[in-house]
């Protein structure tokens, strides 16, 4: 995901805006839906249903304001449609119907399902057909579909992709995820950049489906959005697609741009994504959970028509869920995954915000876990809100007491129970306390304010929850999270000022069992511009060492995420020229058509090309296979410290290391990383010689220096002796003269065996 420290609308155009806000809010409802509520014998079901605890708080919401002001509703829902441009086949709430329940069951009430994920199944469901849903039998949880947020010249080099590439661009003899698929589930893509386009201009796009344009060319699976083929791209008809907000533009690029694009004189190939060869299936989502479930399925679709294997580039996130896999989004998409199938998403940009709590709590002790919600300025006839989600063990119960900032509270909420929605000048609040036990038996006391559009706004000011633990012999450890708010706010979350806990904070769906994850770390702060100016973060990280955005780890029940880390702080890929309101030349690097951006979505976008590269390589790899390949592939250095921990999972992504596979030398040595690294000075290499090295060293033993275009800068000679030794290399060529700085290749050579350790020289 781009850095983003907020829930609320980030970098997206407002169109995208919008349509988040019609898919949380109590305004989606399409005109036929709110007239089929006004009758007498609709209202009392709706009345009804709304009690019902297996409804989420959102729908249960929807379902009052719909039974007690359906024209207002009406009125509302028009206006939305008409700024958003909406496609008319959104005709309804989008909704995640958990339980075995048939397609066929969900269409008899008058829903029209979508994928169908493991235990979970999309839908878009006017709201008069909700009672009917409650009742089919199988049906455990219906929850309204929640809105995810989005999250190369030293990067590839940095994780060393250009060697196992095995040639300068664009001519190659290495992996390059040649007959390999990237799914890329985002803001969509600018079809005309010359990084998705081959040498005689052709697209490198498959299929492109853009969620948010209506049309006659839907998707057969799917009764909305329109799709395009790589033929039709091609002919021109896909002109109107856009990536008003640049974010998928950027990511495609990291992960698979080939590097074509230039002007202003510079050079072609500067900035390769990591699989530069690799097909291309876009999908320009509607970011909230139903759609992005639909999305994954539809590339998995596409690339299995084409008889190829897909990795599916996840750059959105939220904090709903248990964090332990168990979220509708995690359980769905993982249940998506399988042999030739894989998804990396990002560990989330929650890193220096407090989103998370955390309490472990004896019988009869209580905590008073205290949350602010910022100022902001009430909107008219949007749906404002704050959420949050508390997980504990099973075996442990708890009672709950939410308190606003004017004293006005919910009582004491007790294992089983719910408050219902308490009225008050500081909005509606409500407690569920143990309601919901997901599938690893952790069970969920949510807490909720809204503005129900009865003049109560939500309180900003400092609100309380209080937890008492009851009884159990179990664990009493209790974790809050932020789980979901919108506020006009200025994009400033609310956040906990008590029990704050910075690690668990990784967010779904890099949460998910079969969903590989990935932390950011900083590989560039200084830029030229396109103004031939010098840029830099203000913010001054520190090269090399971790984001201070990067979520921490491990998940809730102690699983290690994320997976691993890659650069993701000062990384330039492809840039669309269709950004509302344009991107400042402080951003635009010298060539006018790559900028620069930050993210754990970039960290995740290089894992996307890396998993590329393995399932060219190794068809068919499952998550599980590819997951222990990639860890197999990290190296831990003076900024990782001791591996895995919370913020950089295995480690740094090092595509050259361990002994089969990818970019692997013929033999391996007990060589050490290089130190200091980075380095100003000498760069020493570390190794061990044995006996049998040492007698078939006939050509010597020695380190050869090369930059990243593979042209040899150094070379210091070693010696033929068992046992350990070192050479040091002083930073000069073999001319004399300091070699610059950047990423450089030291290759160990012992007769005609070689072992390969990157590293960098600064300035």
């Amino acid at each position: 995901m781009t850095r983003s420290r907020f829930f609320g609308p980030p970098l997206w155009s407002a169109s995208v805006v919008l349509h988040c806000v019609l898919a949380l809010s109590l305004l989606v409802l399409p005109s036929h839906s709110v007239s089929a509520a006004t009758s007498s014998s609709g209202a009392q079901p709706l009345k009804v249903a709304a009690e019902d605890t297996r409804l989420d708080p959102h729908l249960q919401m929807m379902l009052r304001w719909q039974a007690r002001d359906a024209r207002s509703a009406t009125n509302q829902v028009h206006a939305y449609l008409e700024e958003l441009r909406a496609p008319a086949e959104v005709d309804g709430v989008p909704v995640l119907i958990r339980g075995d329940v048939s397609k066929a069951a969900i269409a008899s009430t008058g829903a029209v399902p979508g994928t169908r994920a493991g235990f979970v199944t999309t839908a878009i469901a006017p709201l008069d057909a909700l009672p009917a849903l409650l009742a089919l039998d199988g049906v455990v949880q219906i929850e309204a579909s929640r809105q995810l947020h989005p999250q190369l010249d030293v990067s590839a080099p940095e994780i060393e992709a250009t060697d196992v590439w095995g040639g300068t661009p664009p001519f190659y003899n290495g992996f390059t995820g040649t007959n390999v698929v990237i799914g890329v589930v985002d803001t969509g893509i600018d079809i005309d950049h010359a990084d998705f386009r081959t040498s005689n201009n052709k697209t490198r796009l498959k299929y492109l489906w853009d969620q948010n344009t209506g049309g006659m060319n839907r998707p057969p699976e799917f009764n909305y959005g329109v799709e395009w083929t790589e033929s039709e791209i091609n002919a021109g008809q896909a002109a109107v697609q856009e990536d008003e907000n640049g974010h998928g533009t950027h990511m495609t690029g990291v992960a698979a741009g080939n590097g074509r694009g230039t002007g202003n004189g510079q050079p072609q190939y500067e900035y390769v994504g990591i699989a530069p060869e690799a097909d291309l299936i876009v999908v320009n989502v509607s970011p909230s959970e139903s759609f992005i479930i639909d999305a994954v399925e539809y590339v998995f679709l596409r690339a299995a028509s084409l008889g190829k294997d897909a990795v599916v580039l996840m750059a959105l996130n939220n904090h709903l869920g248990g964090h332990d896999g168990t979220s509708n989004l995690d359980e769905s998409l993982s249940a998506l995954t399988g042999p030739g199938k894989l998804i990396a998403a990002a560990a989330g940009n929650f890193g220096n915000l407090d989103i998370h709590a955390s309490a472990n709590l004896s019988t009869n002790q209580t905590a008073s876990i205290y949350f602010q919600v910022p100022n902001y300025t009430p909107s008219m006839g949007v749906f404002e809100f704050v959420e949050l989600e508390n997980w504990h063990s099973s075996g442990a119960e708890f009672r709950a007491r939410l308190t606003s900032p004017g004293g006005h509270t919910t009582g004491w909420v007790y294992s089983g129970n719910t408050s219902g929605s308490v009225t008050t000048p500081d909005g509606t609040i409500g407690v569920e306390n143990a309601t919901v036990t997901n599938s690893k038996g952790a069970k969920r006391i949510r807490v909720f304010a809204f503005d129900v559009g009865d003049g109560n706004d939500v309180a900003s000011g400092s609100w309380r929850l209080e937890v008492r633990r009851e009884s159990g012999t179990q664990s009493g450890r209790i974790d809050s999270y932020v789980s979901d708010w919108r506020l006009n706010s200025g994009n400033q979350s609310p956040v906990f000022t008590s029990y704050v806990d910075p690690f668990g904070a990784v967010s779904s769906p890099a949460t998910g069992d079969d969903i590989i994850s990935a932390g950011a770390y900083t590989t560039k702060k200084n830029w030229v511009n396109v103004s031939g100016t010098p840029s830099f973060y203000v913010s001054n990280p520190t090269m090399w060492d971790i984001a201070d955005f990067s979520s921490f780890g491990p998940r809730r029940d102690g699983v290690q995420r994320p997976d691993v880390a890659a650069p993701g702080y000062g990384v330039v890929a492809a840039l669309s020229p269709d950004v509302l309101g344009g991107t400042s030349n402080v951003w635009i690097v010298e060539d006018g058509v790559h900028r620069i951006r930050e993210g754990t979505s970039v960290a995740a976008a290089h894992v996307a090309g890396a998993l590329a590269l393995f399932l060219e390589e190794d068809p068919n790899l499952t998550p599980s296979a590819a997951r222990a390949k990639l860890i197999s592939k990290t190296r831990a250095d003076q900024f990782t410290g001791a591996v895995p921990n919370g913020g950089w999972g295995h480690g740094k992504l090092d595509l050259m290391l361990v002994s089969t596979g990818i970019g692997d030398g013929p033999a391996r040595f007990s060589m050490s990383p290089v130190f200091p690294n980075p380095t100003q000075g000498d760069a020493r290499f570390r190794f061990t010689l044995s006996p049998q090295d040492a007698d078939a060293a006939g050509n010597g033993v020695r380190v050869r220096i090369f930059d990243v275009r593979g042209r040899e800068v150094g070379m210091v000679q070693g010696s033929r002796i068992a046992g350990p030794q070192e050479i040091i290399w002083d930073g000069r060529t073999r001319t004399g003269v300091m070699a610059a700085p950047g990423v450089y290749i030291g290759r160990l050579e012992v007769g005609d065996q070689y072992e390969v350790k990157r590293f960098v020289r600064l300035p």
